[in-house]
Parts: C-alpha cells; sequence; structure tokens
C-alpha cells in the first residue's frame, strides 16, 4: 500500500505543534542542566559504598533518557537544512548498519544487508536520509518485542519499470530502499497514522521515545520528493520500501 497520498497531503506540518514542541524541549532542558551536572559533584563526597552512590547512577540514566527525549522532541521542532551533493545510496547503508551491529544490535536480532552495486548516485541530504532509513531500522528492531529471532534486511536497488505502484511516476527510474523484518507486523487500521506525531503502537515500558523518528522520515522523504509504499501483515512482518527519483 503506497502511504504517498498521505505524505504529501499533510507536507504542510502543523506549525503550532512544532512551536510547542520546541518551546517544551527548551524549557526540559533548563531543568535537566543540575540534574546531568550535579552526580558528579555529590559523587565526590560519598564514600566508595554509599548507596547514595547507587541512587546517583540512577538519577543520572534517567536524566540520560530525558535528554534523549528533549532531543527528539528539538529534531521534530527544527527546520530541515544541509548542503545537497551526490552520494552513494550503497555506502550510506552500509555505514548505518554497521554502526548498529557494532554497538546496539539487540540479542536475538541480525541485520542482512543485500546492496544493488550498479545504482547510480543521488542527489541530496545524506545526514537526514540517514537518519530516516535508521528511523525505519529502529521500527524493524523494536517489533522483536512481542516477536523472537527477528531478522531485518535492507536492500536496494534501481526500479524502471514503475507500472503497478502507485505515486510513482511512469518512464522515470528510482533508486529504492526496502526495510523487511519478520516481526509483529502493523494492522490495517494503523496504515494511516503511523506518520502521526507522536503516534506508537509500543507500550510505556517497550518503547524507548516519543513516537516521533517516522515523522521526521516523513518530513525527510518530503524534501527529496521521495515515495513510501508498506506492505504489513500482523505477525507476518513489515516490508517499508522508499523511492527516490533519480
Amino acid at each position: 500500500m503506497s502511504l504517498m497520498s498521505d505524505v504529501n497531503n499533510e507536507g504542510q506540518l502543523d506549525l503550532a505543534m512544532r512551536n510547542v514542541s520546541a518551546r517544551l524541549a527548551h524549557d526540559l532542558n533548563n531543568q535537566l542542566t543540575p540534574l546531568l551536572a550535579y552526580p558528579d559533584m555529590i559523587r565526590s563526597d560519598l564514600a566508595e559504598d554509599s548507596r547514595g552512590r547507587k541512587l546517583l547512577g540512577i538519577m543520572e540514566k534517567t536524566a540520560a533518557g530525558m535528554a534523549e527525549l528533549t532531543r527528539q522532541l528539538l529534531d521534530y521542532s527544527s527546520d530541515l537544512y544541509g548542503e545537497r551533493r551526490h552520494f552513494s545510496m550503497n555506502d550510506l547503508v552500509v555505514e548505518l548498519v554497521s554502526s548498529i551491529e557494532g554497538d546496539a544490535l539487540p540479542e536475538s536480532s541480525k541485520i542482512v544487508v543485500n546492496t544493488d552495486e550498479s545504482l547510480p548516485t543521488i542527489n541530496g541530504l545524506p545526514e537526514l536520509l540517514g537518519g530516516a532509513v535508521m528511523a525505519l531500522i529502529d521500527n524493524a528492531l523494536e517489533s522483536r518485542v512481542r516477536r523472537e529471532n527477528v531478522c531485518v534486511e535492507v536492500q536496494t536497488g534501481l526500479l524502471g519499470d514503475t507500472a503497478g505502484i502507485e505515486g510513482l511516476e511512469q518512464d522515470r527510474s528510482y533508486v529504492f530502499i526496502a526495510v523487511k523484518d519478520n516481526g509483529c507486523g502493523i494492522s490495517k487500521m494503523d496504515y494511516r497514522k503511523i506518520f502521526d506525531p507522536f503516534f506508537t503502537t509500543k507500550n510505556a515500558v517497550s518503547r524507548k521515545g516519543l513516537g516521533l523518528g517516522l515523522t521526521i522520515a516523513r518530513r525527510v522523504l518530503l524534501e527529496h520528493n521521495a515515495t513510501i509504499e508498506l506492505d504489513s501483515s500482523p505477525e507476518v512482518g513489515s516490508v517499508f520500501t522508499m523511492y527516490f527519483p533519480v
């Protein structure tokens, strides 16, 4: 199912919501400053085996989590910017996956990369596109919460025949990135909501963010005149495919 019509129709983001998010992030940052700075000062006054040191560690971890949520609010409220240049989508994908595998790949999960070496370069904002692809990979990996042994496949390719794909121009080629998983899937009733700000299907315990990753990815796709297609079934898995005109 193509989500292009939804992405384009909602291209003018709710500026009021973004402004509120920016103000909230600013106020939270001010409140977080002592929570991030003071624990080290307090720790030096406590004995090595003090229970207070353990509590400070919990405070620091919580404050760091709050800082990450604040960063997400700032990312959502900020304007997109960067220097456009030609780059390899294959190199971008390989670099992203390598960073995940070397840092935070969850247990019982794996990522497989299949790249088309004949891909042309595309002109765009690689840092922002990397964030959009990462949001889709993170979303796929988090589907493991309700399913063990999740496998995520990231595939690149060049599409010349666009017949039957909604939202794509005929007689034009597209570079595509597909992110496929065998996770819990997405219900049809949630298809139209997944790019909404703060929408998430995860409960408060299992979710890691505010539900803004796909919202920000949508903005990046709009900036690149891209199309995204979703094919998903509950308990089977999902495939997000992004198409970039070349």
